[in-house]
């Protein structure tokens, strides 16, 4: 007896402990968000003091300004939440329904809390060693800044400010600054150059110096945005941390590449930055920056040109630009055409309107359209994260108000009929997710066979070895027949796998899933309209359902697998003294040995089986599977503790309305977002 003392003594002072916990981290956040309120109430946004960020100023009338009119309330309702999680009827009941959503509401709450006044959000630009990175930012500034030369120049992370003064401040690694200068002048440039570059050089950065912010006029810049140039791409690993870490929080994305440079890509590079994008975007650590977003900037054409220029040979330069953008495509499968631009910065300066002059005017067009955009993706994923956390308060306590009203009998009729329908959901759950999976394996068995069907016949073998706008295969001269067919078999394979044949399936799926994930949606409603009886509202579509919610899929690097796989596995050229079709035929078949119907799968798999295997976890054991386990807490407790919220029924009359007052003011703010949308023409 005295063991079980003991261990429940010791149980007694954990719960206590986590309680204790729990309530110095509301305490800590409330004093986060009272300091913040605070210190926006007492600093005017153009007259901060000096500081970090002391240097930030907004165009005055400018579209990022009146959207920041929206922040103020923003940061009310985030107030007037944190308040209603301190009351009494947010009980410890209602914490483990809403932690079945949102296992970690405060930190979450905290984090958007501090997002909200977030100084540094970024337009990042990126690229290759001598891709003329630098001299971009210097023409979004306005101005020569920083040195543009062959070799690697930025030694380290530029944050380039808009600010009426002109100046640098330079800090550590511990965000200590450890140089500051803001009273150049104009006439002063060239010192200041000289001071800018002293600190971001590689020849003579000094070694504590971790980045560097420089303070321009820039009427780019709106707001709280700022232009950060990074090393190039390449770079050493902590620098290459550093720009994911600007990404997280960017409202835009340049990436430059050398045109001149064989399409300038690095492959082993650009799918890992990729990669870290789109996990920090499905692990909603990413609140405004969409893959899908991102502009490359070919830069130095003027080359392309003048060697063609010397050929006469204008088919060179649409040639080159095609290869240009099918790289870019093949490493970032979800650029678009439009956000893909060709210029030539050194010749744009030279005159005051030529084709690279038209292409750069675009170019800065559709970057102010992504910033734009983006700085009101941020507000509404704030609105939509309130609007959730809303919605599971509302269910809690309605239930509970509604089951207090109900008589013994109809309270367990209505007990059984909610338990009814949560084992049919969870039925429906899991066929719907034995359906999917073997749609997928369906669907990939499926390709599987056509892909082989057609390099077997006659008519695919002759296409893929002779494709349109290529030398016939027999043409080739002997020496070069082994690595033509593979060439030509491997490019083949990599354009199947991004064909529309092969996209419009997997897209087929993607709508299924996309189905299944609405019908269930909607089950969830239906169950929930049942616990809060005529309470319930239907969930703001506007507000709740985010267009992009279906994580993008991403084929980079993946598409050149079979290509060390056949370059390594074909034999050399045993066949000079055969006849050329003799030899055409067997290095062919040799090609179709070693890429068969297993190695067509697996790669299938790898690339698309094994990311839309993802999102079906995602959906049903994440999104949907969280809605289940808290809706079967809420219809559990109010079956077990019907008396226990029966006694407190007044003050969750009292809580409910609470929660919808809150419910409109994030109606209206959407409203009001919507609006400025509206007459901007965003």
């Amino acid at each position: 007896m005295s063991i079980k003392r003991e261990e429940s003594s010791s149980q007694g002072k954990d719960i206590e402990q986590i309680k204790q916990s729990e309530a110095g981290r509301v305490k800590r956040l409330t004093q986060t968000f009272e300091d913040i309120t605070l210190q926006k109430t007492q600093i005017h946004p153009n007259k901060r003091k000096s500081g970090f960020f002391s240097h930030a100023q907004a165009p005055v009338g400018s579209y990022s300004q009146r959207l920041d009119i929206d922040i103020p309330k923003l940061r009310e309702i985030f107030g007037t939440l944190i308040n209603l999680l301190q009351r009494e009827e947010f009980d410890e009941d209602m914490k483990s329904e809403l932690e079945c959503i949102f296992p970690n509401y405060l930190k979450m709450l905290e984090e958007r809390i501090c997002d909200l006044d977030r100084e540094d959000n970024g337009i990042v630009v990126a690229g290759e060693t001598s891709s003329g990175k630098s001299t971009l930012i210097n023409t979004l500034i306005g101005e020569n800044i920083l040195k543009s030369r062959t070799t690697e120049n930025t030694a380290t992370i530029c944050r380039n400010w808009n600010s009426e003064n002109i100046g640098l401040k330079v800090y550590n690694e511990k965000y200590e600054c450890i140089h500051s200068k803001q009273d150049y002048t104009k006439e002063q440039l060239s010192d200041f150059r000289k001071e800018v570059q002293k600190f971001t050089d590689v020849g003579s950065m000094p070694n504590d110096c971790s980045f560097v912010d420089i303070l321009f006029p820039v009427s780019l810049l709106k707001g709280k945005t700022i232009l950060v140039d990074t090393p190039g791409v390449g770079g050493s690993k902590r620098l290459a941390e550093l720009m994911m870490k600007y990404l997280q929080n960017a409202v835009a994305f340049v990436f430059v590449v050398n045109a001149s440079n064989a399409g300038g890509l690095q492959d082993d590079r650009l799918p890992i930055i990729l990669r870290e994008i789109l996990h920090y975007h499905s692990a909603n650590k990413m609140p405004c920056f969409d893959p899908s977003d991102v502009i490359f900037v070919t830069n130095k054409w003027d080359v392309i040109f003048s060697s063609c220029e010397e050929d006469s040979d204008e088919d060179d330069i649409t040639l080159t630009w095609e290869k240009v953008k099918a790289s870019i495509k093949k490493h970032w499968g979800s650029v678009k055409d439009e956000q893909i631009f060709q210029i030539s910065l050194k010749k744009m300066k030279e005159a005051a309107n030529n084709q690279f002059k038209t292409e750069y005017v675009r170019f800065e067009e559709k970057l102010k359209e992504i910033i734009d955009r983006n700085h009101v993706s941020r507000k509404q994923k704030h609105l939509r994260f309130l609007d959730n956390i809303l919605r599971v308060l509302q269910r809690v306590t309605c239930g509970r108000i509604l089951s207090s009203k109900l008589s013994e009998v109809d309270h367990q009729k209505l007990a059984e009929k909610n338990n009814q329908t949560m084992e049919d959901l969870v039925r429906k759950k899991e066929q719907i997710n034995k359906d999917l999976r073997s749609q997928l394996d369906s669907y990939i068995c499926s390709l599987s066979d056509e892909l082989m069907y057609y390099v077997c016949s006659v008519e695919g073998k002759t296409q893929i070895l002779t494709p349109p706008g290529k030398k016939d295969i027999k043409e080739v001269h002997v020496f070069a027949l082994e690595r033509k067919v593979k060439e030509r078999y491997i490019c083949f394979l990599e354009n199947w796998r991004q064909s529309p044949e092969v996209i419009c399936v997997f897209q087929d799926l993607e709508q299924q899933i996309k189905d299944s994930f609405s019908t269930l949606k909607g089950k969830i409603e239906e169950l929930e309209k049942e616990l809060m009886g005529s309470q319930y509202s239907p969930p703001n579509k506007d507000i709740t359902t985010s267009p992009g919610w279906f994580p993008v899929l991403d084929i980079a690097g993946t598409l050149s697998t079979i290509a060390g796989v056949v370059l390594s596995s074909l034999f050399s050229s045993d066949f000079q003294d055969e006849r050329k079709s003799t030899v055409i035929d067997k290095m062919y078949e040799k090609c179709v040995r070693i890429y068969d119907k297993e190695t067509v799968k697996n790669d299938l798999e790898n690339i698309y089986g094994n990311h839309y295997r993802n999102v079906i976890e995602w959906m049903l054991d994440g999104s949907i599977g969280d809605d289940i386990r808290s809706l079967k807490k809420t219809v559990l407790q109010v079956y077990e503790k019907r008396n226990e919220y029966k006694a407190k029924h007044e003050k969750y009359q009292i809580f409910k309305e609470a929660l919808k007052d809150l419910k409109l003011q994030i109606k209206e703010t959407n409203d009001d977002i919507a609006k400025v949308l509206e007459t901007t023409r965003l």
